[in-house]
């Protein structure tokens, strides 16, 4: 800017620096000083309009709706130092209002996606410590939420067999524990103040090449386990893989909670499909209910699906995202959405939303369930009825929801949205960054979304993944 404006006195003989400046400073020389202090106040304010000058990613745009789809961040932070795409981070985790958990690629990587986690500061994104007590070096790091589970400085991370616990302070490992394949169940893995829960199949049972699930609990401190209680089966009853194993019972969801003095378990599992239309398939879902502080089943094996045969409509699928809500569980089996009593397992009412698919998700927000299908929409439903109350776009391909302020924020597809939960108006379709701030077009949002509420009458903080990077965002509202 400083370089057009001598141009443009050069090119133009009768108007000098002096004459653009304001008159009202011109004709007080006297008061403010030779000519010098015009032309030097002229060059502040070329040189503060150059300061002014916006970045590409300091600019919120808006498409025809007033829907956001590009937003300043706070600060971004990579989680590939090789430059590779990094596909693994899925939970989501802050800690201590003061980190974000994060899955990391090194400079020189031997995994097939991330190798290590990572606490990133809040404040500017850059890392507290990066782990990679691994027993494996190959071994990738898939980190997502029901492989997680924190208890005070304490973090559990359920890798498969191989059992890590790491100092969120420090980023020191604790300890870590590897054990045989029979604790290789994928999704069950929950906890209730200083101990994890998890299913898996006894050694014993393994070796016999038998999927047949137990409900286990770890001690955080030392991660020591032991098996509580079988989860009940159909004993004729048994579905063979292609790997020559025999499925009896696999776990699914566990939620552990308190009611009066004592701890319950909640499990939802798969036992194979004992309805004559649906032999020869690996699983339906049911559901138990286990008091651990008096050691007895309050109910066992009592089915999530209907018996009845409705064609097209016929239901099928496991339970999953168990929400409680005062004295009833709510559940994504299938396609289907259900409402049951907590402490009977009976059910009340049982909601098919989509055509053809899953849910990715489903979480309580403002006194309604939202459920994220993976055909493409968001649904927010009334949970005395099981009435849907309003839909919002989502994708087939979408990452946990996540909360905070009378939004839900999620990933659809490769991009970040915001949807306020009180109507089901879409306030963000953010692009991936990545883009504008590197010049990639060949990544966009994926892994986690999560954040920090705001304080104070001030926004909160949103945290979002990329395939590249860690973005902070300030909230929508």
């Amino acid at each position: 800017m400083i370089f057009f404006a001598i141009l443009f006195q050069q090119t133009t003989p009768n108007l000098t620096l002096n004459s653009m400046v304001p008159k009202t400073l011109r004709y007080n020389t006297r008061l403010y000083g030779s000519r010098a202090f015009f032309q030097g106040v002229l060059f502040l304010l070329l040189l503060g309009g150059l300061f002014n000058c916006k970045r590409p990613e300091d600019k919120v745009l808006k498409d025809a709706d007033g829907v956001v789809t590009k937003l300043p961040h706070i600060w971004k932070s990579s989680t590939s130092l090789d430059g590779a795409k990094n596909t693994s981070m899925f939970a989501q985790h802050v800690y201590n209002n003061r980190f974000v958990l994060a899955a990391e690629r090194a400079a020189t990587s031997n995994a097939s996606t991330a190798e290590g986690l990572c606490l990133k500061r809040i404040e500017d994104g850059r890392n507290a410590w990066m782990w990679n007590d691994r027993f494996d070096k190959t071994e990738s790091a898939d980190v997502r939420n029901y492989k997680v589970y924190t208890y005070q400085n304490l973090l559990f991370y359920k890798n498969s067999f191989r059992f890590y616990c790491i100092d969120q302070e420090t980023g020191k490992t604790v300890w870590r524990k590897e054990w045989g394949r029979n604790f290789d169940s994928q999704i069950t893995t929950t906890g209730l103040g200083p101990h994890f829960y998890f299913t898996g199949t006894p050694p014993e049972i393994y070796a016999k090449k038998r999927w047949e699930e137990s409900i286990y609990q770890g001690n955080m401190a030392t991660g020591e386990v032991r098996e509580i209680a079988k989860l009940k089966t159909f004993p004729d009853s048994v579905w063979h893989d292609p790997g020559g194993f025999a499925w009896i019972a696999r776990g699914r969801m566990i939620e552990p909670f308190t009611k009066e003095l004592d701890t319950l378990l909640l499990v939802s599992y798969d036992l194979p499909d004992i309805r004559p239309y649906y032999q020869n398939t690996p699983g339906s879902g049911y559901l138990s209910l286990y008091n651990l502080s008096k050691r007895k089943w309050i109910y066992e094996r009592v089915p999530l699906l209907s018996d009845i045969k409705l064609g097209i409509e016929s239901e099928s699928g496991g339970g999953n995202y168990p929400n409680i809500i005062g004295n009833k569980v709510y559940f994504a089996v299938g396609m289907w959405v259900g409402c049951y009593e907590l402490m009977t397992g009976k059910r009340v009412w049982f909601k098919r939303l989509t055509p053809a698919s899953l849910f990715s998700d489903m979480i309580v927000a403002e006194g309604k369930l939202l459920a994220n299908g993976m055909n493409a929409q968001l649904y927010a439903l009334d949970p005395e009825t099981g009435n849907t109350l309003w839909t919002q776009r989502s994708s087939g391909i979408g990452s946990a929801l996540h909360y905070q302020d009378g939004v839900v924020y999620y990933i659809a597809s490769q991009d970040l949205l915001a949807t306020r939960v009180s109507d089901g108006k879409l306030l963000w379709k953010l692009l991936c960054p990545d883009y504008y701030t590197e010049g990639k077009d060949y990544t966009w949002f994926m892994g986690f979304v999560t954040g920090i509420p705001g304080q104070g009458g001030q926004k909160g903080k949103i945290f979002a993944s990329t395939q590249l990077n860690v973005y902070c965002f300030e909230a929508a509202q």
